[in-house]
This record gives C-alpha cells, sequence and structure tokens, in this order.
C-alpha cells in the first residue's frame, strides 16, 4: 500500500493542470457561446429596426398623403377636395333610393332600445324607409326590450321588424347574409348598438350614391366617452389616427380602404356582387369590402358626415374587440392573398395591398410594439448600460434614428390628428405597448389558423348604465390576471432596477419601471382604475349636471298614440313626412353630451342647472383640483421627453453615417417615392378600370415595374443600412476591409 500522503500528493499534482484546463476550455466555451448570443442579437436587433422602419414607412406616406389633400384643400377646394369626385346632393328631379336600415344586435340589453330610437328618428322619406333588427340576442331580457321598442315605433308608423334565427351560424355575417336576398331596398345601412346616427344622417349620405360605381360610403366615428377615462382617452388616440388619417389618405389618394362595419351605407347591388356576406373571417367588413374593390367598385370616405358612438370602457371588453380586430386581418391575408396577386390588379396596387395594408400595416406593426421596444431593446441596454461603454455601443447595438428620432417623428404625426391630447403621448406609447402583446398572439393565429383563431366575442356596450364611479370592492372582485402581460410587467420592472444597480441612465429606468407597471396593470385588469382624468367641470364648479331629454323616450314615455299626436303638432319636411316622436328629432349637443357624461335622466326628474356663477373660491378650487389630477402624468411626460430629447441631441455631434442615410431613406426618399406612386386617385381609378378591361397600357405596366424595382431598391437599401447600424460584428468587419482598401478605418475614411 501507498503512503496516503503520497496518494493525495499524486492526485493533487495530477489534478491542478486538468483543473486547469477544464477552466480553460470552461471559459472558451462561455466566451464563444457569448459571442454567438452577441451576434444573435445583432441580427434579431437590425431585422427588428428594419421592420420597425417599414411601419414607419407606411405610417408617414399615409401622414405626408392626408396633409397634402388637406391643405391642398384648403387652397383651392373644387380641385382637391377628394368628396367632390362624387355627388354630395341630389339632382334636381332625382328620387331618394329606398334604404334599409340593419341593426345587428347580440345580448345588448342597455344600448338596445337606444339604437333603435335613433335610427328610427332618422329623416328619410318614409315611404322609403326601413329598419331592420337582427336579433341574435338569447337573453330574454335583451329580447323583451327590442320588442317593446319595436312595438312603439310601429305605433308611429314606422316600418320595423325582428328578424331572429335558431342559431348564431356566421355571427353578425350570418346573420345579414341569411336576409340579404329578401331585402328589397337598394342602399343598406348598417349601425352596431353602441352607434347614435344623426337625423340627417341618410339625407347626407345618400346622394353620393348617384355615381353608380359607389359600393359603400363610410362616415366618420365620433366618441361620445373619450373624457371618461385615461383608457377611453388612449382609444381615440388610436381610432383618430385611423379614421382621421389612414382612411381619409387611403380614400384621397384613390387606394384601397375597407368599410368600418358599422356607421356606413352599402349598395346592395355591391354586396350581391361581391359575393354576399362571408364568415370565413372575424372581419366580414373588411373580407366584403376586398371582394367589392377587386370587383372594381369605388368606396367613399366623407370627414363631414359624423357618427356618434361608444368607446368600451371596461378592459375586457376591450381585449376582446382588439382581438378580433387583429386576428381577423391576417385570417383575410391568408385566405385572400392568393386572390389579390391573381387579381386584374395594376402591379403596384398589389404590392401595396400585400406589402403595406396587410403585411405592414396590419401585422409588421404589432410584432414591433412588442418585440422591438419590449424586448430587443431592453436586453440591449443591459447589456451594454454602463455609460462609459454605451457612448461607444449605442450606435451599433441601438442606433438611435430606429429607437428615438423615428419612433417619436411617427408619433408626433399619431397624435397630429388628437391634438387635444398631445399630452398623453408618453402614456398612448405605453399603453399601445401593453396591448402589443395580445394584438401579435392574435395576429399570429389569424395568419397561421391556429385553433380557436375564430372564437366571436360581442363587444360589452353599457352607454348610460356604465358605472363610472370607482368602488374599490367591485374592482377587487374583477380581478383577473393575464400571465403573459404580468411576465413582460416583472421583466421590465426588473430590468429598470438591475440597470439602475449598475449605472443605466435615468431616463431609461424610469420608462421600463413605469412600461413595467403599466404592463402588471393590464395583466390585472386595473387598467379603468388607473384613471388620472379630473371630475367634470360642472361638478367641480358646485353646479348641477346639465338638463338633456332622456335618451330612451320610447322607454321612459311610452303614451298612447292619441295622446301623442294631439299633444304636438308633427314637423313637416318638404318633400317628404316627418314622424312626430316624444321630443325634437335633431341630436341636441345637450343630449350628446348627457350620454356622453353617463347622465341620462327621465324628463320628469331633470335636475335644474343653478342659474348663478360659481364664487371665485369654487373656481380657484377647480383649477387646483385639476392641476393636481394632471400633474403626475405631465411630470411623467415632461421627464421622459426632456431625457429622451437631449439624450439624441446630445449624439447629434457623434453622428454617424449610417444615421443620416436611414433616415433619409426612412423620412424622405421612400415615402416620397410612394407618394408618387399610390398618390394619384384619378391615375390610380383609371389603371384599375383599365386593368379590369384588360386594356392598361404595356407602357404603363412597365412604368409601374420600373416604380416597384426602385421602391425594392430603396427598401433594400435600408435593410443593409439598418443591419449595418445594429451590428458590432458588421461594423467592424466593413471597416477592416475598408482599412485594407484604403489605409484609414472607414470612420476616418468618411471624415
Amino acid at each position: 500500500r501507498r503512503p496516503t500522503g503520497a496518494t493525495n500528493g499524486g492526485l493533487l499534482s495530477l489534478s491542478l493542470p486538468m483543473e486547469l484546463m477544464l477552466s480553460h476550455d470552461y471559459s472558451e466555451l462561455l466566451s464563444q457561446m457569448q459571442h454567438i448570443s452577441v451576434i444573435l442579437l445583432e441580427v434579431f436587433v437590425g431585422l427588428a429596426t428594419f421592420t420597425s422602419c417599414i411601419v414607419a414607412v407606411d405610417k408617414l406616406f399615409l401622414f405626408y398623403a392626408c396633409t397634402f389633400y388637406k391643405v391642398m384643400s384648403l387652397l383651392d377646394r373644387q380641385s382637391w377636395e377628394p368628396t367632390l369626385r362624387y355627388p354630395d346632393h341630389f339632382k334636381r328631379g332625382a328620387k331618394h333610393p329606398k334604404v334599409l336600415v340593419q341593426l345587428p344586435m347580440f345580448n345588448e340589453t342597455h344600448v338596445a332600445a337606444r339604437i333603435i330610437d335613433y335610427a328610427c328618428k332618422m329623416d328619410y322619406p318614409r315611404d322609403k324607409f326601413e329598419v331592420q333588427v337582427l336579433d341574435d340576442s338569447t337573453d330574454a331580457e335583451t329580447r323583451a326590450v327590442v320588442d317593446k321598442a319595436i312595438a312603439h315605433w310601429r305605433r308611429e308608423g314606422i316600418v320595423i321588424n325582428a328578424v331572429r334565427r335558431t342559431n348564431r351560424q356566421g355571427f353578425k355575417a350570418g346573420a345579414m347574409h341569411e336576409v340579404h336576398d329578401d331585402i328589397d331596398a337598394d342602399l343598406i345601412a348598417i349601425f352596431d348598438a353602441d352607434f347614435l346616427p344623426k337625423a340627417n344622417f341618410l339625407l347626407k349620405i345618400t346622394p353620393y350614391f348617384q355615381n353608380k360605381n359607389v359600393g359603400f360610403v363610410q362616415g366618420r366615428w365620433t366618441y361620445l366617452n373619450a373624457d371618461e377615462s385615461l383608457f377611453c382617452r388612449y382609444q381615440e388616440i388610436c381610432l383618430n389616427a385611423h379614421i382621421k388619417c389612414e382612411q381619409y389618405a387611403r380614400f384621397a389618394t384613390g387606394n384601397f380602404f375597407n368599410f368600418n362595419g358599422t356607421g356606413g351605407v352599402w349598395r346592395k347591388q355591391c354586396i350581391s356582387d361581391a359575393g354576399g356576406w362571408n364568415a370565413r373571417t372575424l372581419v366580414e367588413d373588411m373580407d366584403l369590402s376586398l371582394r367589392a374593390f377587386l370587383r372594381g367598385w369605388q368606396f367613399v370616405w366623407v370627414y363631414d358626415i359624423e357618427c356618434p358612438n361608444e368607446i368600451p370602457s371596461d378592459y375586457k371588453a376591450y381585449r376582446k374587440q382588439q382581438r378580433r380586430w387583429s386576428c381577423g386581418p391576417m385570417q383575410l391575408w391568408a385566405a385572400a392573398r392568393e386572390q389579390v396577386l391573381a387579381s386584374t390588379l395594376p402591379p403596384l396596387h398589389k404590392a401595396y395591398l400585400n406589402i403595406f395594408f396587410f403585411g405592414a400595416r396590419m401585422l409588421a406593426t404589432n410584432i414591433i410594439s412588442f418585440t422591438f421596444y419590449s424586448v430587443l431593446v431592453p436586453m440591449t441596454l443591459v447589456h451594454y448600460t454602463q455609460e462609459a461603454d454605451m457612448e461607444d455601443s449605442h450606435h451599433r447595438f441601438m442606433p438611435w434614428w430606429s429607437i428615438v428620432w423615428l419612433p417619436l417623428l411617427v408619433t408626433m404625426s399619431t397624435m397630429a390628428f388628437s391634438p387635444e391630447s398631445f399630452h398623453f403621448m408618453i402614456l398612448y406609447v405605453m399603453f399601445e405597448n401593453a396591448m402589443s402583446i395580445l394584438k401579435l398572439g392574435a395576429s399570429l393565429e389569424g395568419l397561421f389558423g391556429l385553433k380557436g383563431s375564430m372564437t366571436w366575442t360581442v363587444t360589452q356596450k353599457l352607454g348610460a348604465n356604465a358605472d363610472r364611479s370607482l368602488n374599490i370592492s367591485k374592482l377587487l372582485k374583477q380581478i383577473s390576471c393575464f400571465g403573459k402581460e404580468m411576465v413582460c410587467g416583472l421583466f421590465l420592472t426588473g430590468v429598470a432596477m438591475y440597470g439602475y444597480s449598475i449605472g443605466m441612465s435615468w431616463v431609461f429606468t424610469l420608462y421600463f419601471s413605469v412600461q413595467g407597471s403599466i404592463f402588471i396593470v393590464f395583466s390585472l385588469s386595473l387598467v379603468e382604475a388607473l384613471n388620472l382624468q379630473p371630475p367634470p367641470e360642472w361638478q367641480l364648479l358646485g353646479l348641477a349636471p346639465p338638463s338633456t331629454p332622456s335618451a330612451q323616450p320610447t322607454m321612459d314615455q311610452d303614451v298612447p298614440p292619441k295622446k301623442r299626436n294631439t299633444a304636438r303638432k308633427a314637423k313637416k319636411k318638404r318633400g317628404y313626412d316627418q314622424v312626430a316622436v316624444g321630443h325634437s328629432d335633431d341630436d341636441s349637443d345637450a343630449e350628446l353630451e348627457a350620454l356622453e357624461l353617463g347622465r341620462v335622466h327621465s324628463r320628469g326628474s331633470q335636475p335644474r342647472v343653478r342659474s348663478t356663477a360659481p364664487s371665485i373660491g369654487r373656481v380657484l378650487y377647480a383649477n387646483v383640483i385639476i392641476f393636481l389630477y394632471t400633474l403626475p402624468l405631465n411630470a411623467l411626460s415632461i421627464a421622459l421627453l426632456y431625457g429622451l430629447t437631449t439624450m439624441a441631441l446630445s449624439e447629434m455631434t457623434h453622428t454617424q453615417w449610417d444615421d443620416i442615410v436611414a433616415l433619409v431613406l426612412a423620412l424622405v426618399l421612400i415615402p416620397g417615392h410612394m407618394c408618387i406612386c399610390f398618390g394619384n386617385p384619378s391615375s390610380n381609378i383609371d389603371q384599375r378600370k383599365l386593368a379590369r378591361k384588360g386594356k392598361l397600357p404595356l407602357s404603363v405596366i412597365l412604368r409601374q415595374h420600373a416604380q416597384l424595382l426602385v421602391l425594392y431598391s430603396l427598401l433594400f437599401i435600408l435593410f443593409l443600412v439598418s443591419m449595418y447600424s445594429a451590428s458590432a460584428t458588421l461594423q467592424q468587419l466593413v471597416s477592416s476591409r475598408v482599412f485594407k482598401l484604403t489605409g484609414k478605418w472607414l470612420e476616418e475614411y468618411i471624415d
């Protein structure tokens, strides 16, 4: 036996080199893995940067087009106003077309009677006017409300009926498809239950159908409860950007835009020609619009025809709506992509639909909002977080033009259509990021046809019955946890805490901590409680609520017809009869304000408004309360805008060539080229007509292919610049190649 000491000594002498070797191999392996992870991070950041540029380019094109036509219309309305391409008044001797007003609904107890009332009060020749309630409700209370409202308006002389099915196959599209063949009206107006069409809606919108090529006319949505909460304000900003900018710009330039599902009028012949309503997707309105567009029909969007509606104030209801709006377009793209490519559309129009309308607007926007700004940017900042390192690295891993300047300019262009909400810009971005994970998941479900993608959920509408008070116990009962948002919130909060501990800039620490908190608030369904909107002015000033007429006269004032007719004289309108109703048929501003604030009273219980002016002390008190409510949000917005702006301006002295090239491409060259390609409405409409007949000149086809080649070339250059800006490895490789060729590093050579 060997001595124990010798044995231990021998083992020790043998193990030391082995430990060193294993330690060396482990450190080398760790270094290689770290290098590979950094390269992968560079690739993902580069791809995300380019994708964000595609989204920005499309939004800027629409913003430039909208601004151009708005300004030119102010200078010369007759030549540049897009709606003047179509008749907006009936010609002498023209007869009013027959109109059917369709009201699809499902278990919408609180607003069912209201929309029936507003539909029946619209001014239109009664011999050419009919209301059809497509009631798929399974709730007995809702059916009773609908039946009572219908009975009331039948006594008033309105032709109105309810259509009920034994099953909900196809949901809203299925209900409208089943009754379509039996409709004998020329035009079909569609209103969801949360809309309140004005009395003159039909009289203002039907003249456009004198142009036989018009398939539908869309009115502009306005919002009754935008001031109810920050959550409603965020929705208003999103909808204004879509309605006022995107829809207007696409209409003004003669490109495709879709029917918004409600607040508009269809020509029955157009629906039939396009194949009718189809329930293959969750966006039956966009589906029918696309098929009609491929058949050569033209659409009109009118800014001056307003249609008030109610924004979902409940977060869970809004989630269902946004899931449907995100999943449906991807279902349609997957189903109709080949149909678009095989259609008679000119090459430019096919490219715009597939690349920008569906690819950029409907898919890439949701991808970037989450993966880039909520995942990749935090990971990159944590990897290079030291202030000393950031000076050398942020141009490579975090190109400022892609995470600060370009998003800032695009966001400002979005806020331009909600100027009264400009101070909510930072909160809007954070809310949009918090919703992006839901939208991204729904988009992927629709694109790949995953299980559950065809689930249809109706957005709950509460109308004036919504509880706008802060009830803590009720709030706690409604808490439910959404795991994805919670994980993102904890991740971003952890990034903020870790970054602060190792010296990350206070701007990013503040941003990620607030963004993480908002993710957590969304995950717990507490977004309604995150409300910094001050109370209404009348309440702060100690005044009584304004007196308003009842929102539901049929339910509160159901009196016998004889008594009603003898109590008032019916209005007389030239050319048609006006039905007498319980109060003025014109929607007063006071009534809409009351519905917006949730203050609806019966006629016998209207509070009296105090006629005396409030005291100076009360006015000062009101201003102090408003200031305190708005202080936190304004302070946060000012701090973040100040930090980002000063950081970005300070880095302008270190601007590199790729920053300039990328911004010129994304802000000027590509959107400008798109304006040249897609911005001429007369050319777009005429070329589609010729293409449908097979008479599009060869010179036009060749020119369009050349324009597409230029567009693809510019996008490819932008792709290369994006990858270069995001990759330190690629920058080092290019710089070393330049050094071998010129004897100078790339930066020295450019200087």
